[in-house]
């Protein structure tokens, strides 16, 4: 009976404790003195749950029809949560290229100021094994792990998400990673590496594999571009919250479709990430500055014919110095579109942006003996028959 009432007792206290820490959540942030002493308790979970409500992250815990149920809130012991699981390499810290540049930043803010509340917590992805063991597998937040453990943390509170498939596991948390600023900040190498490794776990949901993009038939080859861009894009922008460019998500696509190209001839969409590369390229076809030849590259994506004659003003006293001297412009697109690179294309260089131009230049009448619109680049693989890749199209 006496055991029987001490254990009572021991039970109740434990609930009175759980009602006070209930009633009088704790302040955030957290001293990292009292973490090492006592670990993370009730009133801290509660505190966090106030300053971080499900109902403000429907983009993370509202997901069930995406196959990731969010199970709650809890604290468990560090070392229970697992960093060297093979499911592992099904979250965003797999897809990461580098070690997190904050790692130091992090660590001497949590020394110095204490452990936040306000902010997101570690999330694990849960699952029971076949003998019934429970186990936590991290999700996001692996660097806030090993600083705690490294610190003498032994408790974190933590997200718990059971996730059918992997590839859900991938997406949200590359979104956990590019949720978190500054802190984690995923780059748009880190997307491409996500986006990549949902293709290699057969989870874009393409009928073809990335590594099966190019085919010989140029139809078909415009229509598989077509149709991997346009899954490319939608997946780059709900990876990165709707936070990319249209310039940067052109470049994740032609990556990430080139990603399997084994040489330049097998490149499927040239993207030329700045200036110093497309003029690495044309020289390479023998198209280099001299003295009486200057070589100019302008992407006419934007169809500024306006930007192009101030290009061509700029280089006047050039060429006023020497009749001789030839101005020689080409043209490329600087952002072909993921979801129609031909038409961008087409538009940016030999189609639109050529039609405005002679329009303009006849409208103005300026005499431009020594300018010359010399030709394109190609760049669109399925346009390979009409505008090779290996060489210039020339307009003349």
């Amino acid at each position: 009976m006496a055991i029987a009432t001490r254990t009572l007792n021991r039970a109740a206290r434990r609930a009175t404790v759980k009602a006070i820490n209930s009633t009088f959540p704790t302040k955030s942030p957290i001293p990292l003195s009292t973490l090492t002493s006592r670990g993370f308790i009730e009133a801290d979970r509660v505190a966090m749950n106030k300053a971080l409500p499900k109902s403000n992250f429907p983009w993370l815990f509202d997901n069930e029809d995406n196959g990731v149920i969010y199970k709650g809130r809890k604290i468990v012991n560090i070392e229970d949560v697992e960093t060297g699981s093979e499911l592992e390499r099904y979250t965003a810290q797999a897809p990461r290229t580098g070690v997190n540049t904050q790692y130091s930043a992090i660590r001497n803010d949590i020394r110095g100021s204490g452990y936040s509340l306000t902010e997101l917590p570690i999330s694990v992805r849960y699952y029971v094994d076949d003998e019934g063991k429970e186990h936590y597998v991290i999700l996001d937040g692996r660097t806030r792990l090993e600083i705690l453990d490294g610190l003498g943390v032994k408790s974190v509170i933590v997200d718990i998400f059971e996730i059918e498939k992997n590839g859900d596991a991938i997406r949200i948390s590359q979104v956990y990673n590019r949720y978190r600023k500054p802190y984690g900040e995923g780059s748009t190498t880190d997307i491409e590496q996500c986006i990549i490794q949902l293709g290699e776990e057969n989870a874009l949901g393409l009928p073809w594999s990335l590594k099966n993009v190019y085919v010989k038939d140029p139809v078909e080859l415009k229509k598989r571009l077509d149709v991997t861009g346009s899954v490319i894009t939608k997946e780059a922008k709900a990876l990165s919250n709707n936070k990319l460019k249209p310039d940067q998500i052109a470049q994740i696509s032609a990556n990430v479709i080139n990603k399997f190209a084994k040489s330049d001839k097998t490149i499927l969409i040239r993207k030329f990430n700045n200036g110093g590369s497309v003029q690495l390229f044309s020289e390479g076809l023998g198209h280099v500055n001299n003295e009486l030849v200057m070589v100019k590259h302008f992407s006419g994506t934007e169809l500024n014919v306006g930007k192009l004659a101030e290009l061509i003003y700029n280089q006047r006293e050039w060429l006023a110095a020497d009749p001789k001297r030839q101005l020689h412009i080409l043209l490329y697109c600087g952002k072909p579109n993921p979801t129609d690179p031909e038409g961008s294309w087409k538009k940016a260089t030999v189609g639109t942006f050529m039609t405005k131009w002679i329009d303009f230049k006849e409208w103005t009448g300026i005499p431009m003996n020594q300018v010359k619109v010399l030709g394109a680049i190609p760049q669109i693989r399925s346009l390979n028959e009409t505008y090779p890749m290996h060489k210039i199209h020339y307009f003349d």
